[in-house]
């Protein structure tokens, strides 16, 4: 086995550009996406997971973060192909997985050692029933050896157990979007109970002691049911309802007659259709929101970031900017990435002005003069240039574009560089400002930052190979830490 202590320092490898991205390359590109926004797995635009064997279902005994490190380790498992029971990864990108936001990396060595501690056993002895000397029973630890060095993890899995996540037979699919939203013990434990009953609609009548169990460790007291109603299971019910794929209701009984005990209970599940997870503020504007993913294929940062101007960005803002874009696009003015070219339009409110409309219009089309004052529908395609007998209409060169039009596209570029070196500078003064002790605390913070996690991902540098020389004697690296050095040094806190 490879020694868990030294990772490797090599980022993982691209894969083909004729394969299709596998789940792997997506959870990647997601997080590298939400990372440098500070969003977590839960808000995720698409959906990220794997199909689990039911066997799994039984790991009650862990807390909710060693669960979480076994959905995001096992995750990485079934979406290898290698054969190898040893998995090397970013930290950052395993913290990711199993929405492990806080830096108490001695909690994160305890939640590791409570998984190598906890194993699964299974046995073909039916319950009730005198195990014997005959009888099938295995017992398998959860985690193998595990490492963590060099901003890496590397962890082992049973193979026994590989082969049961990689050929899940009798299984369900997990979501690790899903799983990282739920806070509530018992939310989790009840979501992952009834998820192979969701078909059926309901489940069967369980015991409410059995239900108690479900969270192992974290299980509730034997208070009176109104009691553990109303502080475990109703606020359960709510969180699943809030951030899951599934609506649950339940109903409850009495076993002995004439009893008022309630001692069984009952879940009524339905599948949640077309649920959004993210992007909330858009869900009214679907046309919008259909341009936007695929038309231009905005990417889940960009697509974060309009959700979250939303009450300045309106709908007539974003058509606008649309509108815009696809003039430019049409008059040959945007050379690559119209999708950055749009968010440049966004973020300066750039629009068509009525006399570039109205020229636009009668540019495309003289004869329709009745609608030379009307703007075109910003999602509309652009109308077919009609055939008319005769001498064809000239095309227009580049030159009779007025002046006006081609620098908008120059001056929302030009402002947009203009503010970044401006904060650039006022980075590096503000930088060189500082003592030496404040300036390597500020080096390593940066260093940390999600920024220059991407950024040394793209260099191929690993984090702790980077001194001040090397961070200072890059340009990129010496620009992206002025710029960090202006955002902390501008927050209101500082």
């Amino acid at each position: 086995m490879t020694n868990p202590i030294q990772p490797s320092d090599k980022p993982e490898t691209e894969a083909p550009a004729n394969r299709l991205a596998t789940a792997s390359q997506l959870s990647l590109s997601l997080f590298e996406d939400m990372l440098s926004q500070g969003l977590s797995i839960q808000h995720s635009p698409k959906d990220i997971g794997f199909q689990r064997n039911n066997l799994f279902l039984e790991l009650t005994a862990l807390n909710m973060t060693s669960q979480r490190f076994l959905d995001a380790a096992y995750f990485i498992v079934a979406q290898d192909r290698s054969g190898a029971n040893v998995f090397d990864v970013e930290l950052t990108y395993f913290r990711w997985l199993m929405r492990f936001d806080s830096r108490n990396f001695k909690y994160l060595r305890q939640v590791i050692q409570d998984c190598q501690k906890s194993v699964i056993a299974v046995s073909d002895t039916p319950p009730g029933e005198e195990i014997t000397e005959h009888g099938k029973w295995v017992s398998v630890q959860l985690l193998g050896t595990a490492g963590i060095n060099n901003g890496r993890i590397v962890f082992e899995v049973p193979n026994q157990l590989v082969r049961h996540i990689k050929e899940p037979g009798p299984s369900h699919w997990l979501s690790l979007r899903i799983a990282a939203a739920f806070t509530l013990v018992y939310a989790r434990a009840i979501y992952m109970q009834v998820l192979l009953h969701v078909a059926e609609g309901q489940t069967g009548w369980i015991p409410v002691d059995e239900l108690r169990s479900w969270p192992g460790e974290k299980a509730a007291s034997k208070a009176a049911y109104k009691y553990f109603k109303r502080d475990y299971l109703d606020p359960a019910i709510r969180q699943i309802n809030e951030v899951s794929d599934i609506e649950i209701s339940f109903e409850t009984r009495g076993t002995t007659p004439r009893s008022r005990k309630i001692d069984q209970i009952r879940f009524h599940l339905k599948k949640k259709e077309g649920k959004i997870f993210a992007l909330e503020s858009l869900k009214e504007a679907q046309e919008i929101y259909r341009v936007l993913t695929e038309e231009f294929r905005l990417s889940s940062r960009a697509i974060n970031e309009i959700s979250e101007h939303r009450d300045v960005w309106t709908d007539e803002w974003i058509a606008n900017a649309i509108e815009f874009t696809r003039y430019r696009l049409r008059t040959g003015q945007i050379k690559r990435n119209p999708a950055g070219y749009l968010m440049t339009a966004l973020r300066q409110n750039l629009a068509l002005s009525p006399a570039e409309k109205q020229m636009i219009s009668i540019h495309e089309d003289g004869d329709k003069t009745k609608e030379s004052a009307t703007p075109m529908l910003p999602f509309e395609a652009s109308p077919p240039v009609a055939k008319t007998a005769g001498k064809p209409k000239k095309q227009e060169k580049p030159e009779v574009q007025t002046e006006f039009m081609a620098q908008s596209q120059a001056q929302a570029e030009a402002a947009l560089q203009h503010e970044r070196e401006l904060r650039i500078a006022t980075g590096y003064e503000r930088y060189n400002k500082l003592d030496k002790s404040s300036a390597k605390a500020m080096q390593e913070e940066f260093l940390l930052s999600s920024e220059a996690f991407i950024l040394l991902r793209r260099l191929k540098l690993a984090n702790h190979a980077v001194d001040e020389a090397t961070l200072l004697g890059n340009e990129l690296l010496a620009d992206s830490l002025y710029l960090f050095v202006y955002r902390k040094t501008s927050e209101p806190s500082a």
